[in-house]
């Protein structure tokens, strides 16, 4: 049929008529297999275009625009031959174009997708390149959570006796220690139980023993060193049996072979930290010298902030006051909150250790006073992004400075 073919040049004719109906209900349903010259006004005038590709479409429709017409108001886009669920991931993704090519391929589930087309297979799509790369990124995005949901599956269904019997069994491989107490971490970390059985089962000497025997090795303190804090967050008992195995003098011994290794550092401070929440742990980290240790590794590392950050923690934690001021600890102090102004733990842990020096001793808050830390506390909870405990803490300790 022409696009303005002879036959519909009767308006009053069958034909005529007959197009008419069609078009209108379906313009789509229409293809213009060979063009002839001529008249195109009554095809206009039923509110109709010809696409380059032979189609004809409602003029200003959805699908005339995309012809490079105007349009006017968009057609409800139907939905396509997918699961509800894959439709919402595609429309996030910028993606809806290519639903339906999906649908033909089988893939009509989130599930499938993920399991079933491959990152090649996408270059067979025929997609524009844009589609193709951002499907490329949908599907590296499926893959890695579906990566993490199969490791915390694994370790929910981990049994710790089974990771600690491969560290008994192979005691002299610095290796198999480190991947059983990054393990053991991890376990610990995704369900409560899991500490429990950790210490029932005998986990915490087990730890010890591997930092004993590869102490040289710097990722391996790391590992222990996150197990012991993990095991003693929020929890005295395990605290107890920690220091009561000599834990204690371990985390202090990984601090002191390994000076300038900052994630030592960091980790050993984290699990001094949880394992001060505790009277006798405090005394005993005193004794065997933990504040000197502490300080230490935060001179050392002046610009790590999480060095800083955990370091005033431990130190707020430590029920001996006397022993921080002596040992230098107001300006290591101090030194940090200036050096991390903008980084919200520093300035909080910062506040709390000063509030802890300071809490009841007059001569204590004037040192406080004297090393400037009047300013330094007051700019901490003046700032934007100063937490509620900084606040607190802070506006605590200003006030008691004020009366010295």
């Amino acid at each position: 049929m022409g696009a303005a073919g002879r036959e519909s040049q009767k308006p009053g004719g069958t034909l005529y008529q007959g197009l008419a109906e069609h078009c209108i209900k379906d313009p789509a349903r229409i293809t213009i297999v060979r063009t002839i010259p001529g008249d195109t006004s009554e095809l206009k005038a039923m509110g109709m275009l010809v696409r380059p590709d032979g189609r004809l479409v409602m003029a200003g429709g959805e699908s005339a625009t995309a012809a490079g017409g105007r349009g006017g108001r968009k057609r409800k886009r139907e939905l396509p031959a997918v699961d509800a669920k894959l439709w919402e991931l595609l429309r996030e993704w910028k993606l809806e174009d290519v639903a339906d090519e999906l649908a033909n391929e089988g893939i009509k589930h989130v599930l499938v997708l993920d399991q079933e087309l491959l990152q090649a297979d996408v270059e067979q799509l025929t997609v524009g390149r844009i589609h193709k790369k951002r499907l490329c990124k949908l599907l590296a995005h499926l893959h890695a959570a579906r990566q993490e949901r199969d490791e915390q599956e694994r370790l929910n269904n981990a049994d710790v006796k089974q990771v600690l019997m491969r560290m008994l069994a192979e005691p002299v491989s610095a290796q198999v220690q480190c991947e059983g107490c990054e393990q053991l971490e991890k376990l610990g970390r995704a369900a409560p139980d899991k500490k429990t059985a950790i210490a029932a089962e005998g986990g915490i000497p087990v730890v010890l023993a591997a930092m004993k025997a590869h102490a040289g090795d710097a990722e391996m303190l790391v590992q222990g060193c996150r197990v012991l804090a993990n095991i003693a967050f929020k929890n005295d008992g395990k605290k107890t049996a920690i220091e009561a195995a000599g834990g204690i003098p371990v985390v202090l011994a990984a601090m002191k072979m390994h000076k300038g290794h900052a994630n030592v550092q960091w980790k050993a401070c984290w699990a001094l930290t949880n394992l001060a929440f505790n009277g006798d742990n405090t005394t005993a980290i005193v004794a065997s010298g933990g504040i000197p240790v502490v300080l230490a590794a935060m001179k050392a590392h002046k610009g790590h902030a999480d060095v800083q950050g955990s370091g005033c923690h431990a130190l707020s934690n430590t029920d001996n006051q006397i022993a921080i001021v002596a040992a230098g600890g107001i300006p290591v102090v101090l030194a940090a909150m200036k050096a991390h102004k903008g980084h919200a733990d520093v300035q909080e842990q910062g506040c709390w250790a000063l509030s802890h020096i300071g809490w009841s001793d007059a001569t204590l808050q004037k040192c406080i006073k004297d090393e400037g830390g009047v300013d330094v506390v007051r700019a901490a909870v003046a700032a934007s992004g100063a937490t509620a405990k900084c606040k607190e803490e802070g506006q605590r300790l200003l006030g008691k400075l004020a009366q010295v």
